[in-house]
């Protein structure tokens, strides 16, 4: 999955691919800097940098290890964004906005 965005919100589309489990590159967009660690659960490149996207892409098309593993350890991180676990945050936030003082 490749999101070539200049600027993105927390990506939908990126959420659903790494819960996919597909090996994920995006440009260094707010959002996408924050759910992929570059190099373990995807593959960040700067915004507007293309000759780098075209080699990330070409990188990750030519090792099919390094795809296997980013794309685990993507489908890991996308449980983070799971629908019950948000939901359980939504429901803490609510119950305690202050978070009990803290």
């Amino acid at each position: 999955f490749v999101l070539s965005s200049d600027y993105e919100g927390l990506s939908n589309a990126l959420l659903e691919a790494m819960a996919m489990g597909l090996p994920c590159i995006s440009t260094s967009c707010a959002g996408a800097d924050e759910i992929i660690e570059n190099g373990k659960n995807g593959v960040i490149v700067p915004v507007g940098n293309k000759a780098e996207l075209a080699t990330a892409i070409a990188g990750l098309l030519k090792d099919l290890k390094k795809r296997e593993e980013i794309g685990r350890a993507a489908y890991q991180s996308g449980k983070n964004y799971d629908v019950g676990k948000i939901l359980k945050k939504w429901d803490r936030i609510i119950k305690d906005p202050d978070g009990g003082g803290k």
